[in-house]
């Protein structure tokens, strides 16, 4: 294939037919997913690298790309990644998970968490494997609130793979009590054994969302969950339940205000949606490749012009 940095390429999606023919001189980095189009992170690392080769003209050689790879083919995909020389990753739905035994761990959190959205070229033929969500989750909910996770109580609504990695997140930050909250039984005690096992000392209650326990205290309410994707989808609980004091974090952020966003602003509580939480993730995920402090501002602008777009 023809060099692709000549084309618009933060806006194409490429195959693994693309990939297999892959020529490109630079220092490759790619977003991986199915699907993937959707994605915004090629704009905003893009934006960055480009800042970055300002006061460092190498960084003029890298660029950032989309590919979308079915789950069955994300072990050839990771093998030609490397043989084509790319030196960064991030993993999208659903191949988190699948590559968790594709990967060395390069982080302690990666095992815990049960999945890798972040990974880096070695010298002995495999990546090693990161998890830069919960780092995501942890530094927007402080810029935002301007406080701690483990301030307050934490009600976590979902017991999927979002909601595990925010889950050791905030047991690793010390919070005093997480309520896990959950529509699926199996998974909910799935979720609440595996991290009993790995936090034996702090308290973790499961609830199902329809019987929440009472809280008269003002708690931080995650939801990581996919019901909000679609606008019209209702609100996952009653929002007037809780303390007008309490703060709720949606880890979507396309639509970029939800139906849950919207009924817990009318009771009362503070809100914002999960683009933070992705600008934050990519902040690390590029300062693990680069080795060098990213253009916060500059990657949130990208962002911004992209959503509305």
């Amino acid at each position: 294939m023809s060099n692709p940095i000549q084309k618009p390429y933060s806006e194409i999606t490429y195959t693994l037919d693309d990939l297999r023919d892959w020529e490109f001189s630079g220092t490759s980095l790619a977003v991986v997913g199915y699907p993937v189009g959707h994605s915004l992170s090629p704009s905003m690392h893009n934006a960055a690298l480009k800042e970055m080769a300002k006061k460092d003209l190498s960084f003029s050689k890298w660029a950032y790309f989309k590919f979308e790879i079915q789950p069955d083919k994300l072990q050839e995909a990771l093998s030609l990644f490397y043989e084509k020389g790319f030196y960064g990753l991030n993993l999208t739905v659903p191949h988190k998970v699948i590559a968790l035994n594709l990967v060395d761990y390069g982080d302690s959190l990666v095992h815990k968490m049960g999945a890798v959205n972040t990974l880096r070229r070695t010298d002995i033929g495999r990546f090693e494997g990161f998890n830069t969500d919960g780092y995501g989750l942890s530094t927007s909910w402080k810029n935002t609130f301007k406080n701690h996770l483990s301030d307050s109580p934490v009600l976590l609504l979902g017991a999927g793979g979002a909601a595990r990695a925010a889950a050791i997140q905030i047991l690793s930050e010390d919070c005093s009590k997480l309520i896990l909250a959950n529509r699926s039984k199996n998974t909910l005690e799935a979720l609440s054994k595996h991290l009993k096992d790995n936090f034996p000392k702090q308290e973790i209650v499961s609830s199902p969302l329809v019987s929440l326990p009472t809280l008269k205290m003002p708690v931080h309410i995650i939801q990581a969950t996919s019901l909000g994707l679609n606008p019209k989808d209702p609100p996952i609980i009653d929002f007037n339940q809780f303390h007008p004091h309490s703060k709720f974090f949606d880890m979507i952020y396309y639509p970029r205000r939800t139906a849950n966003m919207e009924a817990a602003d009318k009771s009362g509580l503070q809100t914002t949606n999960g683009l933070s939480m992705l600008l934050y993730q990519g902040i690390r995920a590029l300062e693990i490749w680069t080795q060098k402090s990213a253009p916060i501002e500059t990657m949130k602008s990208a962002l911004l012009s992209r959503l509305n777009d």
